[in-house]
């Protein structure tokens, strides 16, 4: 069995138990969310993101959309889960915008519900196991030492378009979605790679400038389970990475991943405003700013300090010092 078949079988089957067990729920989707269905998730459209760079790009951007669209109905409802979590106790929340988030929560749910059994996750007709699965053993799966070949030259490119985009948007963001958002998905595989590959990205030997790196090697960085890479297990090849330019980049992704979230609320509830009370964009925009307390320039500065960062990175290169080279174990 090819370690590429045995890493997608491996979150499969995760995906797999855990749906299980939720479809024994009332509310399945409710169980599979709680349940931390999501990183299996997050792994699948990680492997098949990078495996339809470099080898059947069409089976595998199949397995993308199918794991993108799963991933997304989730998405929809933590989005409305943290603001109805978030305002409980609240009293400076309106009703209506707690209640608003609650129902969209419940929408989203009934989504990933109708979703789960449509296409075949749960229920009578649960086929799509066996058609990922029908997928992957008629891929044609490279060797241990040209797939980590292949895989170092996707991580390079993801950091080339990193860089390019960057250089376009970040002087500085204007968009908190399209822009501090988006930057943040894309650097965030660079990261979500290095677990789904199961041992085939490691850190090298060479160990960069602590100086250089010093404003992002904080102690929740240096500490945090997730900056620990798998082991090599029964990988005899493996992408080497820079250990200080990795923990750097997970620091990256903990800062505009709050810039994105303390923007989003803003936009969260200028959504509900307008949906409720059928206002325009700068009236709901002011309301939105009473609840949280800001003053009307205060996404500018969020949007201000993303750039920031992102420049700050592109000026140090840390992402070009990412990738070492290949290894043999």
């Amino acid at each position: 069995m090819s370690l590429g078949f045995q890493r997608f079988f491996f979150y499969l089957n995760q995906l797999e138990v855990i749906l299980e067990s939720a479809s024994q729920s009332s509310n399945p989707g409710l169980a599979f969310y709680t349940n931390d269905g999501r990183t299996p998730l997050f792994m699948l459209e990680g492997l098949s993101r990078l495996y339809s760079e470099f080898q059947n790009s069409t089976k595998f951007t199949t397995l993308k959309e199918r794991f993108k669209l799963f991933e997304d109905l989730l998405g929809g409802i933590d989005y409305f889960d943290v603001y109805s979590k978030h305002y409980e106790g609240r009293t400076e929340v309106p009703n209506a915008i707690k209640e608003y988030m609650s129902e969209q929560k419940s929408k989203s749910l009934l989504k990933l519900n109708q979703n789960l059994n449509d296409v075949g996750w749960i229920g009578k007709t649960k086929t799509r196991f066996k058609e990922e699965l029908k997928i992957l053993k008629k891929i044609d799966w490279l060797g241990p030492k040209e797939e980590v070949k292949e895989i170092k030259k996707v991580y390079e490119k993801e950091i080339h378009s990193i860089h390019k985009f960057i250089r376009t948007y970040a002087n500085p963001f204007t968009e908190m979605e399209d822009h501090v958002h988006e930057l943040r998905r894309d650097i965030r595989w660079l990261s979500i790679f290095t677990h789904a590959l199961q041992g085939a990205i490691q850190f090298g030997l060479r160990t960069g400038s602590a100086e250089k790196y010093e404003t992002y090697l904080k102690p929740d960085i240096l500490n945090s389970k997730f900056n620990q890479l798998p082991e090599i297990g029964n990988n005899t090849y493996a992408v080497l990475l820079e250990r200080n330019a990795f923990l750097s980049l997970s620091w990256l992704i903990a800062e505009i991943g709050n810039i994105k979230d303390e923007g989003l609320e803003y936009f969260a509830l200028q959504e509900a405003f307008i949906h409720l009370e059928n206002l325009s964009p700068e009236e709901s925009g002011k309301k939105a700013n009473q609840i949280l307390n800001w003053n009307e320039g205060r996404i500018s500065e969020l949007l201000a300090r993303a750039s920031n960062h992102a420049n700050d990175f592109l000026q140090k290169n840390v992402l070009g010092d990412l990738v070492l080279g290949i290894g043999k174990f």
